[in-house]
């Protein structure tokens, strides 16, 4: 891995990284290995920047998303119409043990349905944070055993910073914040005028894409849902679907201790 430039001092705030970097220091992937280690199932890395920041060396991960549909949080109908992109960066888990950014776009979809802009939610990271959901419950965590001002010095951040991201995570904590209580199963084709369906998960309370599967199969979705540990499955009451039998079988069939079924499309 080639080491780029050198910048005078660590850049704490993802919003000036963003601005700090060029597109001519980042270097294309050559395999898989970044997306593995970063470990966010809605995206990949397609180029990485490695530089020298004061004392650190920082890797930022150029990323794009999988999917290219979203959940409208106005009518909770799905929308595949990009209506703007602008460039965002947060700080992310270390990778490789370097301090670690991730760059992608933030999305503006246009509904179909209701005609409403608005900034696609994102499974990883919640609006406006500078730090994706990992990488603060690992502060938060890492404030349970250490005094906060050690954390904000290993991590790089300030002492602020560290305060905020407890504070938040702890109230969240005390009502199952970050968890999926309303699951969303639901079908769209992703190329208009074509019958070739994806099945796309969402978690209906956050208003984000939790997944988007290859097709609408039976095996698929019950694939999908075996995968959740203990843990999530537990803390899903409502599912959301059409009552297309092979979605109610899947959902009853694997978890019907957990799952409330509702014959509307939207659970109200």
């Amino acid at each position: 891995m080639k080491l780029l430039s050198y910048v005078p001092s660590f850049i704490k705030d993802a919003a000036r990284a963003v601005k700090r970097i060029s597109q001519k220091e980042f270097i294309a992937v050559a395999d898989n290995t970044l997306t593995e280690l970063l470990g966010i199932a809605s995206l990949f890395v397609t180029m990485y920047a490695l530089r020298r920041e004061g004392d650190e060396d920082v890797l930022h991960l150029r990323c794009a998303h999988r999917q290219e549909v979203a959940l409208c949080p106005h009518c909770a109908a799905l929308s595949t119409d990009v209506h703007q992109e602008e460039p965002r960066c947060v700080r992310h888990l270390d990778v490789w043990g370097k301090k670690t950014f991730l760059h992608f776009l933030s999305r503006r979809f246009k509904c179909d349905q209701c005609g409403k802009v608005f900034t696609e939610e994102l499974p990883f990271v919640d609006s406006h944070r500078l730090q994706s959901a990992a990488f603060e419950m690992h502060v938060y965590q890492s404030c349970l055993t250490s005094p906060r001002k050690a954390v904000a010095v290993r991590e790089g951040l300030s002492q602020s910073t560290v305060k905020e991201i407890f504070n938040r995570l702890a109230a969240l904590k005390k009502g199952m914040g970050g968890t999926t209580r309303v699951l969303g199963i639901d079908e769209i084709s992703l190329k208009k005028r074509h019958k070739q369906f994806v099945l796309v998960i969402s978690d209906i309370s956050r208003k984000c894409i939790l997944a988007v599967l290859p097709d609408r199969e039976k095996q698929t979705l019950e694939n999908w849902i075996e995968s959740l540990s203990d843990q999530q499955k537990k803390a899903i009451r409502f599912v959301s679907i059409d009552m297309w039998a092979p979605y109610y079988q899947a959902a009853r069939n694997n978890h019907a201790g957990y799952f409330q079924m509702n014959n509307w499309d939207i659970c109200m």
